[in-house]
């Protein structure tokens, strides 16, 4: 009976703590003296700045009470805010001394010990390494010592200059400067409440999320909480939390109840919030919390991103790919400075390893209030060498339409404007999609100044190309040209008429519609044929006539017919050259060649 009985017990205690559950924990110095610091080997020489610089190298002491007794540390990432740098090569290394209480020279020793092996990060930055903040996932040894270091409540690490240089260093805030480091802990804790069945987060407008959740089995009720970056504290077993309450380690408290939904109002715009949901049973014991996010979208206009500022992906946008668009002042392969002269740009590297695509994706834009909106932005592509391509992908909040503009090579800033009405909604998205040519390494795609504004009303009449010269084409053959007609304004472009006038009218042949009629944004094609009949230069127009005061627009054709129909003999051709004669074809894979011997 009694070995009966612990069976059971067994089983228990196994089921209360499979329920284990994944959190993001932030981890922060004390604001002590000394809890971050710099020293040299004979003394310690700042009481917060960390400096890895002329023959200083700095420490960091993080707090580890927040980690709830029984988790497992899966990964953990630095965030710091560099306040002074040239070029650094840099490491940051495990310290097993307490950096508050031990001496300077024992301290540097601990710092130094690992700067080239068993370091937790070891790096050689780009000689336009900036200020500003930085983040890094820590590899080495750090998982194993900072769950040892649970015990203690405490980690330190070291963060070395490998120059030992006042000519080449970086410095980090500490924990009295105004950008403070941290650690986002990634951990797997254990839980006996479990998550309600279901949490989600959807945007209602511009200053509203809806929150709607459904109960666990036990019909628990529900604490929701939200944050402005993904990071959310462990409730405390035992505690009760009201609306308003400060979640230890992030979050706050939004709602705590019995009802199934909640409206989440007075929100700033364009803003990601994060929310988790978490179930609290009638002892106040907390489940593991399921999570969800949402985004509000760009509510007012003109609105424009600049990326003078920007040396990470800005706030609310998205930067998908393991090759990311990055944000400096100049570019490899592109352009050597920002469109306006000054600040920042987004550029993807045209270099391996070539993961196309790479994809910038905008906030989401309410354009339900623009009567015409128009984006505009600058791209330059490359230097010398063709091959990269960036795409104008456009979300109108249900489906994405790829490729609805596309350019290439252009060595300079150049401008892009459109309406984007056909693609309005509450939700709307812009992805700017870079694929690199995968044959080199000198056509960078750079990216400036993006703005969403209002349109012109009135329709305005566009045509690509505006004129087009055939080239030589031999009698009795032919060569297309497509035109794309576009309404690059609002209301509505009516095309009354359609023709081929000029010249020699008889030589091109319209092949499309006669007469056509274009919304916002929207366009049509036609094709315009030249087939000469003749030797000699022909010249043509192609004839649209709109709506616009009756405007006739009027696009230039030419080209020049050769025939190259012998009629003089006797004829002899004594192949010269190098290649085929001029009028003669080489049709083949293995074509005639043209040698001396």
């Amino acid at each position: 009976m009694k070995n009966y009985t612990r069976s059971i017990i067994l089983i228990i205690i196994l089921i209360a703590v499979t329920n284990i559950y994944s959190a993001t924990i932030q981890c922060d110095p004390a604001a002590a003296d000394y809890n971050t610091g710099s020293c040299r080997s004979s003394r310690k020489t700042e009481t917060s700045d960390v400096q890895g610089k002329n023959r200083n190298d700095g420490w960091f002491k993080f707090n580890l009470s927040s980690i709830p007794a029984g988790s497992t540390i899966n990964s953990v990432e630095f965030y710091g805010y560099v306040n002074d740098t040239n070029w650094p090569y840099w490491s940051m290394t495990p310290v097993s001394n307490d950096p508050v209480t031990i001496d300077a020279s024992t301290l540097y020793t601990d710092i130094n010990s690992e700067a080239t092996n068993g370091y937790y990060l070891f790096r050689d930055e780009p000689e336009d390494f900036s200020t500003g903040w930085h983040n890094y996932t820590l590899g080495g040894n750090i998982v194993s010592n900072l769950q040892s270091a649970l015990s203690q409540g405490w980690i330190a690490m070291g963060m070395v200059s490998r120059d030992d240089s006042r000519d080449y260093y970086v410095c980090y805030d500490g924990w009295n400067e105004s950008n403070p480091p941290y650690l986002l802990v990634d951990c797997s804790i254990p839980s006996s409440v479990d998550d309600p069945a279901s949490f989600s987060a959807t945007v209602y407008s511009y200053q509203q999320i809806d929150l709607s959740w459904t109960k666990n089995g036990s019909s628990d009720d529900v604490m929701i909480a939200y944050n402005t970056s993904n990071v959310f504290g462990i409730p405390v077993n035992g505690t009760s939390y009201s609306a308003g309450n400060t979640i230890p380690g992030g979050g706050t408290v939004l709602y705590v109840g019995s009802s199934t939904s909640y409206s989440h109002t007075s929100l700033s715009s364009p803003q990601t919030y994060y929310y988790s949901a978490w179930s609290v049973n009638s002892s106040d014991y907390y489940s593991s919390g399921i999570n969800d996010n949402a985004t509000t979208p760009v509510s007012s206009y003109p609105w424009t991103q600049d990326f003078d500022a920007s040396t990470s992906t800005p706030s609310e946008w998205s930067n998908d790919s393991s090759d990311p668009w990055v944000f400096s002042t100049s570019a490899t392969y592109g352009a050597s400075s920002d469109h306006t002269g000054s600040g920042n740009f987004a550029w993807v590297d045209d270099s391996e390893p070539y993961t196309n695509p790479s994809s910038l994706i905008s906030p989401p834009l309410d354009l339900t209030a623009l009567s015409t909106p128009k984006l505009d932005f600058y791209y330059w592509i490359g230097t010398t060498t063709s091959g990269s391509t960036l795409y104008l992908d456009i979300y109108n909040g249900s489906t994405w339409t790829e490729g609805v503009e596309s350019y290439t090579m252009n060595n300079q800033w150049d401008q892009a404007s459109l309406i984007i009405s056909s693609y309005s909604s509450d939700a709307t998205k812009i992805r700017f999609r870079a694929e690199e040519q995968t044959g080199g390494y000198n056509c960078d795609l750079c990216l400036d100044d993006i703005s969403i504004s209002e349109g012109p009303a009135d329709p305005i009449f566009g045509i690509d190309p505006t004129s087009y010269n055939y080239g030589s084409v031999f009698v009795g053959l032919s060569e297309t040209q497509t035109f794309t007609i576009s309404n690059e304004g609002g209301g509505t472009l009516n095309l009354t008429s359609i023709s081929i006038g000029g010249t020699d009218p008889t030589q091109f042949t319209l092949d499309g519609a006669t007469s056509g009629s274009l919304d916002s944004g929207e366009s049509m094609q036609v094709d315009v044929i030249f087939e000469p009949s003749s030797d000699g230069a022909k010249s043509a127009t192609l004839i649209i006539t709109d709506d616009l005061s009756d405007t006739t627009n009027n696009i230039s054709l030419s080209g020049t017919g050769n025939d190259a129909t012998i009629d003089t003999f006797p004829y002899t051709e004594p192949f010269a050259g190098a290649a085929a004669p001029t009028d003669w074809t080489n049709e083949s894979s293995d074509p005639w060649k043209f040698e001396s011997s």
